[in-house]
C-alpha cells in the first residue's frame, strides 16, 4: 500500500513545481546535446561519457513516441532533481529538526541553478544525484556495504561527469578516518573505481582506433582547448558573477545593474536578493561553530572547498561549476544549524524572500518562450527564410543552435569574439573581406556591433570600441529587418544591403 511519507511529499511537490514552471530558455549546451543526438554525434564524450549515451537513448525514445526530445529530456531532469531534493531532505531530517530540514530543502530547490538544471537538458543534475547518493551512503552507519555503495555511486557519477573526481580524495579520507584504515577504504573503493577507470581507457582507445596519442588527446579534450583553467585579474569579478548567476539567475541582476535606468521592481528585487543573501551568511556563521565538531559535516565541508577552488580556477564565470559547492554548503548549513528561535526565524524569512524573488523574477520569466534569447532569435531569423548559404554575425551562438533544432536550418555564424588567432590587423582585414565578398545574405545582430559591457568574456581580445570600429565600413549598408529583446534591451536585426556603397 502506498504511504505518503514526508520524503515522497517533497518529491511530488518539486516534481509538480518543475513541470508547471518549466524552463523555456534553454541554453547553448541543451541545444548542443540534442543536436548531437539527432545527428548521432558525440555519443561518447570524455567529459560526460554516460550522459551522452543517456540523452541519446532519450532522444531516440522521443522520436519513436513522436514527442519533443527537449521536453522529454527536461522531464527526466525534473524527476532526478525532485529525487535529489527528497534525498537531501531525508539526510538533513535525520540530523536536525524536520522544519529546519524542510526549510533548507526548499531553499536548495529555489536556487536558480538547481531549478535550471532540473528543467533543462543538462548533465549537472544527473551527476549531482550520484554525488548526493555517494555522500548519503558514506555518512550512514559504518559498514562495508555502505562504503562500497558510496564509491559505486561516485564512480557512476564520474562516468556521467568527470568533475565528480574532485570528491574522491575527501571520500577516501573520510572513510579511512572513520574506520582507521586507509587500506580498507582503498580496497573497497577499488571494487568500483578500477572498473570505471577501465571503461574510460577502453572507450578512449576505441574512439581513437587504438592509438595512444589519440586516446590521450581524447581524455584531455577540454584542457587541450585552452579556454579554461586560467586565473587572471578579473577572476574575482568573474567569480562573483558566476555565483550570482548560480544563485539568482543573473537576468534580473543584469537588467537592474546595466539596464540604463533602475525601476521600482528592480530596486525591490535587489533589496530582496541582498536580504536573502545576508540571511544565508547569518545562517552559515551560526552553523560554522558546529560544522567541524560533527563528523557528518566534515565530508561536505571538505568537498565544497575543493569544488569551490576548482570553480574559481577552471571557469569562474560558469554557474555550472559553482552549482556543486553551493548545494554542498547549503546542505552543510542546514545539517549543522542550531535550534534557537533566532536561527529558525532567520531561516524561515530567508526561505520566503528567496523563493519569492527567484520564482517571480527568474523562474517564471524563464518559463516564457518570449523571454528566451535563443527562441526569439531563432524565430526572427526563421522569418527571414535563411539557408545554409547565408551568414549570421552574432556573438550569441545559442541562436544558431535553436534555429537548427526548431527549424532545421544550419546557418553559419561569425563573430569578432570567435575570430581566429593572428595579428589583429590581418585578422580584421580577412574578416571584413569575408563579409564584403560573401555571396549569400549577411545578417547581423545589433549587439554584435555594440556588445553589452557586462558580457566580459567578449572582450578577452577585442575591446568594445574595437567591435564597433571593425564593423564601421558596413554601418551605412545595414537595413533593419526585425528586433528581439536581449538582456532587457531591444536590439535590431539588420541585413547587409550590398547594393549600397559602403563607407
Amino acid at each position: 500500500m502506498f504511504k505518503l511519507t514526508p520524503e515522497k511529499m517533497v518529491f511530488l511537490f518539486f516534481l509538480i513545481f518543475f513541470i508547471f514552471v518549466p524552463n523555456n530558455d534553454q541554453g547553448f549546451d541543451s541545444y548542443a546535446f540534442l543536436l548531437d543526438a539527432r545527428a548521432g554525434l558525440e555519443i561518447v564524450h570524455p567529459h560526460h561519457l554516460l550522459y551522452n549515451v543517456f540523452r541519446y537513448i532519450l532522444f531516440q525514445l522521443s522520436v519513436l513516441l513522436g514527442l519533443d526530445a527537449m521536453k522529454v529530456t527536461s522531464l527526466a531532469s525534473s524527476i532526478i532533481g525532485a529525487f535529489i531534493l527528497a534525498l537531501i531532505f531525508r539526510f538533513m531530517r535525520q540530523r536536525n529538526l524536520s522544519e529546519i530540514a524542510l526549510t533548507g530543502t526548499m531553499i536548495i530547490g529555489m536556487v536558480f541553478s538547481f531549478w535550471y538544471y532540473s528543467t533543462s537538458v543538462e548533465v549537472n543534475i544527473v551527476s549531482a544525484m550520484f554525488l548526493v547518493l555517494s555522500f548519503y551512503y558514506l555518512i550512514r552507519e559504518c559498514n562495508a556495504v555502505n562504503s562500497i555503495l558510496a564509491f559505486l555511486f561516485l564512480t557512476i557519477g564520474i562516468l556521467f561527469h568527470q568533475i565528480l573526481i574532485l570528491a574522491l580524495i575527501p571520500m577516501l579520507i573520510y572513510d579511512s578516518y572513520r574506520y582507521g584504515s586507509i587500506k580498507r577504504s582503498i580496497r573497497l573503493g577499488a571494487y568500483s573505481l578500477i572498473p570505471g577507470f577501465v571503461i574510460y581507457i577502453v572507450v578512449a582507445f576505441a574512439v581513437s582506433d587504438g592509438a595512444i596519442s589519440g586516446a590521450f588527446a581524447w581524455l584531455t579534450k577540454y584542457p587541450g582547448l585552452g579556454r579554461w583553467g586560467v586565473i587572471h585579474s578579473g577572476s574575482v569579478i568573474a567569480s562573483a558573477g558566476g555565483i550570482a548567476k548560480a544563485v539568482f539567475g543573473g537576468s534580473m541582476l543584469r537588467q537592474a545593474l546595466y539596464g540604463g535606468g533602475i525601476t521600482i521592481p528592480e530596486i525591490l528585487y535587489l533589496i530582496g536578493a541582498a536580504i536573502s543573501f545576508c540571511g544565508i551568511i547569518i545562517l552559515f556563521i551560526s552553523a560554522s561553530k558546529n560544522i567541524l565538531k560533527r563528523t557528518d559535516t566534515i565530508l561536505p565541508a571538505a568537498s565544497s572547498l575543493i569544488f569551490l577552488i576548482f570553480a574559481f580556477w577552471w571557469a569562474p564565470r560558469d554557474d555550472g561549476f559553482w552549482f556543486y559547492p553551493l548545494v554542498l554548503v547549503l546542505i552543510m548549513i542546514f545539517t549543522s544549524i542550531g535550534y534557537s528561535r533566532f536561527t529558525r526565524n532567520v531561516s524561515y524569512a530567508t526561505m520566503i524572500i528567496f523563493a519569492l524573488i527567484n520564482i517571480t523574477c527568474a523562474f517564471v520569466p524563464s518559463s516564457r518562450i518570449g523571454n528566451s534569447v535563443a527562441r526569439t532569435g531563432a524565430d526572427a531569423l526563421a522569418k527571414s527564410a535563411l539557408t545554409e548559404n547565408d551568414l549570421v554575425l552574432t556573438n550569441m551562438a545559442q541562436i544558431k543552435l535553436a534555429l537548427n533544432y526548431h527549424y532545421s536550418v544550419n546557418v553559419p555564424i561569425k563573430s569578432v569574439a570567435y575570430l581566429e588567432a593572428g595579428p589583429k590587423n590581418e585578422v580584421i582585414d580577412r574578416y571584413r573581406s569575408l563579409i564584403s565578398n560573401f555571396e549569400g545574405r549577411v545578417i547581423i545582430l545589433e549587439n554584435e556591433i555594440y556588445p553589452e559591457s557586462h558580457r566580459r568574456f567578449l572582450f578577452g581580445r577585442f575591446s568594445k570600441s574595437e567591435y564597433t570600429e571593425i564593423y564601421r565600413p558596413f554601418l551605412s549598408s545595414l537595413v533593419p529587418l526585425d528586433s528581439i529583446r536581449v538582456y532587457g534591451e531591444w536590439i535590431t536585426i539588420y541585413e547587409l544591403n550590398k547594393t549600397i556603397n559602403a563607407e
